[in-house]
């Protein structure tokens, strides 16, 4: 059995990409979904969506009004970060074959801060950043061939604009992503758009 990873998670802001990771600024995670799912019948094996309690911090108005969680409903429906991510490293390791994410990059940093963070581990650390990954977003692209932006125009880039995790889904499927910024609902629309990529090549191959 073939299997993979797909995950997403939620935080509090934007990691501090020029900051080590181990930087008490970086951003917290609060929400982590995840699906173990066999690559060859591309049925989900396991899967998990979990809130993590804050401690200590709290919960931008901006990113509750993006995601829906409050600070006070991960506080009353969270648990503790190192239970959560060990649930999640629990999948990572049945995975034979590599992870999967929207903006891979962006969520693999992510990770790596709690790990930093709450383990103080940086042997894992490197295993993580080092894992096999896929990124559906680097992946779809070229397919969905969005006309840059004006910022990228402005800065001379002329190429597609990568899309965000909706555009991707809207594109494949010809239908809107409901409830964005659900981590289980990304990771569901990240699963679909994965394969959804791995039949049209197959078909652009034939």
């Amino acid at each position: 059995m073939r299997t993979a990873l797909f995950y997403d998670d939620e935080s509090t802001g934007f990691p501090l990409f020029k900051e080590p990771s181990e930087d008490p600024r970086q951003p917290h995670i609060f929400q982590i979904a995840a699906e173990l799912v066999d690559l060859d019948t591309r049925r989900t094996i396991a899967s998990m969506n979990q809130l993590i309690k804050p401690a200590g911090w709290v919960i931008p108005p901006d990113v509750e009004a993006l995601t829906g969680v409050s600070t006070e409903r991960a506080a009353m429906f969270g648990h503790d970060a190192k239970d959560v991510l060990a649930m999640f490293f629990k999948m990572w390791s049945m995975a034979t074959e590599f992870r999967v994410a929207h903006n891979e990059q962006f969520d693999a940093r992510l990770v790596r801060i709690a790990i930093l963070r709450h383990y103080q581990d940086n042997a894992f650390a490197d295993q993580w950043k080092a894992g096999a990954a896929f990124c559906t977003c680097t992946a779809a692209t070229p397919i969905v061939n969005l006309p840059p932006s004006e910022k990228m125009k402005a800065a001379g880039r002329n190429n597609p604009k990568q899309p965000k995790l909706s555009e991707a889904y809207e594109f494949f499927t010809g239908q809107p992503l409901r409830n964005a910024h659900d981590a289980g609902a990304d990771v569901a629309a990240c699963r679909l758009i994965y394969f959804a990529l791995l039949d049209h090549l197959t078909k652009a191959a034939t």
